[in-house]
């Protein structure tokens, strides 16, 4: 009997641990490990009502914000804008049938100081040298002859910094800093002090010592990606308030940024997705497509001090690029927009000119896009200049692609790399990623990684010539 007790008691322990294993592994799968944690909101801010530049500098901030693109000037070339949070804009130059662009452009450095200025996106690569927005505002000037709403949001006066190689930043974080981390921590944080965001103002030219720009106190007590948030509930909640219809079925909204504004628009919008995961935003008015054009991904290198602006926790990682990475990564299980990634040969805006580096985050960024590189061999842009005036090409690249029919792109064996040409016989394999090809379609693309191939001689900046291939 003791013996059959004493087997009994064992068998009941065994049934007892299994089941507490079942609880715990069931508990487990019920209550997954939550990986976007860190980005969730914590806080009360009424981003729509209380983010806002401070009205004292309202003079310095004039024409920044969303702005609607309400027509172009007599030369056709260069556009009219209006406040895209004033009503009567709204009302009078909106068109809520038509699909809607958001530019975001990038750094400014050593302009955004000055008066009175913007920055648009202007053809460098063209006789003419007409503002881009014109391929989407105007429907007979694009591939598809579908007329936009186009929106730029300027941040000019915050996308500029001090000429100073050891500023703030480099200080507290032990290393030394380049001006685009000014920006950059701008963007991601409410500044290392936690007061908020600041801009450079120019200096009296007639003072030499002077002339490197100086820091202004802070004119914004949030950061730049939630001012853009901001901006954005405010336009789209007015734009679904006007046309009441507009929420349940609008046509897409893309917003396509360019080097630091890429950085901007992966955590604006990604804000814009936690907002609306909230319940402060409505889901169905997220953009519906991203267009990184050579974005800046982020400094890398380890950042302890920094934290995000909309929450105050850590980075992931310390590290921009895990930030951006993982945002990415969020926006895509949250609202499943179509992304698109396009980069300069060099990949030195993007990547810091490596992608082999485990800290690049290059594989998980390529794998939740398409991922296109484009060789600017253009006009104004020769091989000492692919770094920069190429890095502009990149948006012009993408503009111009709207304006040709969607191409194919072929298997690697299928080009000569010795004669610069096609193989004979070689046949598309499938839809190069551009600005003409549906947004359905890109979404299926995430993941494939394209590049191309350029025979002798400069090329127009996008046409129905250009060979690309997989790789």
């Amino acid at each position: 009997m003791k013996k059959t007790a004493k087997i009994s008691a064992i068998a009941l322990a065994v049934v007892m641990t299994v089941c507490a294993m079942a609880f715990v592994l069931t508990a487990c799968n019920d209550d997954p490990v939550d990986e976007f944690a860190i980005f969730r909101i914590n806080n009360n801010v009424n981003y729509k009502q209380d983010v806002d530049v401070s009205p004292n500098v309202s003079d310095v901030f004039n024409g920044h914000g969303m702005m609607l693109v309400t027509g172009f000037d007599e030369s056709g070339m260069r556009v009219i804008e209006a406040d895209a949070n004033d009503r009567s804009v709204i009302e009078n130059s909106f068109d809520p049938a038509k699909p809607t662009l958001i530019i975001i452009h990038g750094v400014q450095l050593g302009e955004g100081r000055q008066k009175d200025f913007l920055s648009y996106w202007l053809a460098e690569n063209d006789d003419r040298g007409q503002d881009m927005a014109l391929y989407f505002f105007d429907g007979e000037m694009n591939y598809e002859k579908k007329s936009w709403n186009v929106m730029y949001f300027h941040w000019e006066k915050f996308a500029d910094a001090e000429n100073d190689e050891n500023t703030a930043i480099g200080d507290i974080m032990g290393m030394p800093s380049t001006n685009f981390m000014q920006v950059e921590e701008r963007i991601w944080t409410r500044g290392l002090d936690g007061q908020g965001s600041r801009y450079v103002f120019e200096d009296d030219p007639a003072t030499p010592e002077n002339e490197d720009g100086t820091l202004s106190e802070p004119v914004m007590a949030y950061s730049v990606a939630e001012w853009f948030a901001a901006e954005y509930i405010r336009t789209f909640d007015l734009i679904a308030e006007v046309y009441p219809e507009y929420a349940i079925s609008h046509d897409e909204i893309r917003v396509a940024a360019h080097s630091m504004g890429g950085a901007l628009c992966v955590s604006g919008v990604g804000l814009l997705n936690l907002l609306s995961e909230a319940g402060k935003f409505d889901k169905r008015l997220l953009p519906g497509r991203l267009a990184l054009l050579d974005s800046f991904v982020g400094t890398p290198g380890s950042f302890k001090n920094a934290k995000y602006a909309w929450n105050g926790n850590s980075f992931i990682a310390n590290s921009y690029r895990a930030s951006y990475a993982t945002m990415l990564r969020y926006i895509k299980s949250y609202s499943n927009p179509a992304m698109e990634f396009y980069s300069n040969t060099s990949e030195m805006v993007p990547f810091m000119g490596s992608t082999e580096n485990e800290d690049s985050y290059f594989k998980e960024i390529s794998s939740l896009m398409c991922y296109t590189i484009i060789y600017p061999k253009y006009i104004n842009v020769d091989h000492a200049t692919i770094f920069a005036s190429g890095h502009n090409a990149i948006r012009e690249w993408y503009f111009t692609s709207y304006m040709y029919e969607p191409i194919g792109y072929y298997a690697a064996e299928s080009f000569d790399d010795q004669a610069l040409s096609l193989i004979e016989g070689a046949r598309t394999i499938g839809i190069l990623p551009s600005a003409s090809v549906p947004s359905n379609t890109i979404k299926n693309l995430a993941g494939l990684k394209t590049t191309q191939k350029v025979p002798v001689g400069y090329m127009e900046v996008a046409n129905t010539e250009h060979i690309f291939v997989q790789y």
